[in-house]
């Protein structure tokens, strides 16, 4: 039910929650956009596409607060 809550919020792609539904893990899938989303951000930072250290904590204190936020309720 929350992956169609990050498609419907935008957060995700259809296809994105398709490739996450698919996976084969042994923990909670729920953290697996948000890892992701880290991720990427951390490589933006390495390319130069964001440009700073407050920018990086910036947007992942955003992420932080909305898994907070979903988590409860």
């Amino acid at each position: 039910m929350w992956m169609h809550i990050c498609v419907y919020e935008g957060m995700m792609l259809p296809n994105e929650q398709e490739i996450i539904e698919n996976l084969h893990i042994h923990y909670n899938k729920y953290y697996v956009p948000f890892v992701w989303a880290s991720t990427l951000v951390v490589q933006s930072r390495r390319q130069g596409l964001i440009k700073d250290d407050f920018a990086v904590q910036t947007i992942l204190d955003v992420r932080t607060a909305y898994i907070t936020r979903r988590r409860n309720g």
